[in-house]
């Protein structure tokens, strides 16, 4: 059973990692693939380039790449530039979008015109305008373009113009876009940022959550501070950095705060607290003397690299497959600091996990002790009015002996000898129906077996019942109490649920022999009942019941024994075997 809730348990957690990078894929794959047509180091558009020159003439160039967005077209002075590509990408109702500023732009289809920002009409031999300074925008301009229905496989030509004082001299490149892809970029942009927001705020919160429980039950966990304060830094940090807490002014407002940068100092938090969470960890583990599974810790520090690669490479044009290239990059060149952060967060994530899966089976290991001290001050109660009405009966019956004793002596007295003796042979009677509701010498072990076994027979379930126990037993009357409830009452609704209950049974035994007690109870059940592995409860409401065979099974451990459980097509057996106290 436990295998399996551990194999439930890791396919959950591998459904929620695909649906992560599921998520992201699409996202990266919405983005701008065919959409920003700019040439870069890694992925050519097939623009080709042409200058105009000071004097006057025109001049095929190609890129000269500084880093993977920026380059140079020439080291000559040049007042235009003209680029041409062939559209092979297609959108439906496609739109053409530019964003420029201090530089002017003529767009063409085929060597038609479309878009213009001069009046002038006046050309050179090489089909480039004669334009003055002056007719040249300087202002900011977002200019969007209706494309023809038919335009894949036309030439488009941008020719951008600058002043002569420009110091900026690149071409305006433009975006190839519709309502989707606009839906596409929108995402792109939005959607990364705030799901990272979500997941550190939501860490941020489920840490602090943990940290008031464990503080209201005592438990105090440094782990569980360090935790909360990673995420609750790194969320501001996020938060301060983003789109939002750019032009909201957060970001302007914390930097005056701060004696550094915010990416700098959520930096260093971070290493310094993935050291000492790490080494906290390794010392919290060897004094509690603390074992993880080597598929746990795998798993767990997989999820963290994954995380950490996914969240680190949001802002990489290639996606997730460039982040590792580019630490690599980085090391060859002497910057560590990629590295280092990467370590670090993949650190922080994996412990995250053990500490979250810590947690939990701790809340569980006490919600089972809460449960079983429920169960055992239940049958304590119950334990306690049983021996309260044995109690009762005795004296009731001590009361009625002299009675009894009264109206023979009368009987005899009047010479009814007749009448003497069948008296007697109904008082008779009367004890031993009392004598067979008496199962031991033993007052509590009779009480906890007799009142569940007197029902079973009034239910018409067969009963055989052989207790060879002493007077008293060193065994606490609570755990025995606990054990055999549970086992009589799992037994009597096993037979209550037959169809024919005609072959109904129950059949109890305990002995003891030293220092152990035996015992073993042996009850009819239906075949259809009969699981292959073990079923522990089968009743409607499965979240109020299902307690029993744990609370049996605790007892059976704290007596150094178990529950053992034999099922066969028509009946189930189950029997421990007590190492009673010395």
């Amino acid at each position: 059973m436990r295998k399996k809730a551990s194999l439930l348990g890791i396919l959950f957690a591998f459904a929620a990692i695909c649906l992560v990078a599921g998520t992201f894929y699409a996202i990266d794959r919405a983005g701008f693939q065919n959409i920003y047509l700019q040439d870069l180091e890694s992925v050519d558009f097939g623009w080709k380039y042409e200058i105009r020159t000071a004097q006057g003439e025109t001049k095929k160039v190609i890129p000269q790449y500084i880093d993977e967005y920026s380059y140079t077209l020439s080291n000559e002075s040049y007042d235009a530039v003209k680029e041409s590509r062939i559209v092979t990408e297609y959108l439906q109702s496609a739109e053409i979008e530019m964003e420029y500023m201090q530089c002017g732009i003529e767009v063409f289809l085929n060597d038609t015109l479309l878009y213009s920002d001069f009046q002038a009409t006046e050309r050179d031999s090489a089909g480039y305008l004669l334009v003055r300074d002056a007719d040249i925008p300087e202002e900011f301009r977002s200019v969007t373009i209706n494309m023809p229905d038919e335009y894949q496989g036309s030439e488009l030509t941008l020719i951008t113009y600058f002043p002569e004082n420009a110091e900026w001299r690149n071409p305006v490149t433009p975006n190839l876009l519709n309502e989707n892809t606009l839906y596409a970029a929108a995402t792109a942009d939005t959607v990364k940022p705030m799901l990272w927001l979500v997941f550190l705020g939501g860490m941020t919160l489920v840490l602090a959550v943990f940290c008031m429980i464990s503080m209201l039950h005592c438990h105090f966990s440094p782990k569980l501070i360090i935790l909360f304060f990673v995420y609750a830094v790194s969320f501001s940090a996020y938060a301060c950095q983003s789109v939002m807490g750019f032009y909201s002014g957060l970001q302007e407002q914390i930097n005056r705060m701060l004696p550094m940068d915010v990416g700098t100092i959520e930096m260093l938090m971070l290493i310094i607290c993935a050291i000492t969470i790490l080494v906290f960890e390794v010392w919290e583990s060897r004094k509690r003397q603390r074992k993880f599974l080597l598929v746990q810790v795998l798993l767990f520090g997989l999820t963290g690299l994954f995380i950490t690669t996914v969240q680190q490479s949001t802002e990489l044009t290639r996606g997730i497959t460039s982040y590792f290239p580019s630490i690599v990059n980085s090391i060859s060149f002497g910057h560590f600091v990629p590295l280092v952060k990467l370590v670090s967060s993949v650190i922080i994530y994996t412990i995250t996990l053990l500490t979250v899966v810590q947690f939990v089976q701790w809340r569980l290991s006490e919600w089972q002790k809460k449960t079983r001290l429920l169960e055992h001050s239940r049958f304590a109660r119950e334990n306690y009015e049983l021996v309260m009405q044995v109690d009762e009966d005795s004296r009731r019956r001590n009361h009625e002996v002299k009675h009894h004793m009264q109206t023979l002596y009368s009987l005899l007295m009047m010479q009814e000898a007749d009448e003497a003796k069948s008296y007697i042979e109904k008082v008779i009677k009367e004890a031993d129906q009392y004598m067979e509701m008496t199962y031991s010498e033993n007052i509590v072990l009779s009480s906890i077996v007799g009142i569940r076994l007197n029902q079973a027979k009034k239910s018409g379930i067969d009963v055989q019942c052989h207790i060879h126990v002493p007077y008293e037993l060193e065994a606490d009357n609570v755990d025995l109490s606990v054990l055999l409830s549970n086992m009589l009452e799992n037994a009597m609704e096993a037979c209550m649920r037959m169809e024919n209950r005609e072959g109904a049974y129950i059949r109890l035994e305990i002995r003891k022999k030293q220092r152990f007690l035996f015992i073993e109870c042996e009850n009819s059940v239906d075949r259809k009942e009969i699981t292959e592995d073990g079923q522990i409860t089968i009743k409607d409401d499965r979240k109020s019941h299902g307690f029993g065979l744990d609370a049996m099974k605790a007892v059976a451990e704290k007596y150094a024994s178990i529950i053992q459980m034999e099922r066969e097509p028509d009946r189930i057996t189950v029997r421990t075997n007590l190492c009673l106290p010395e």
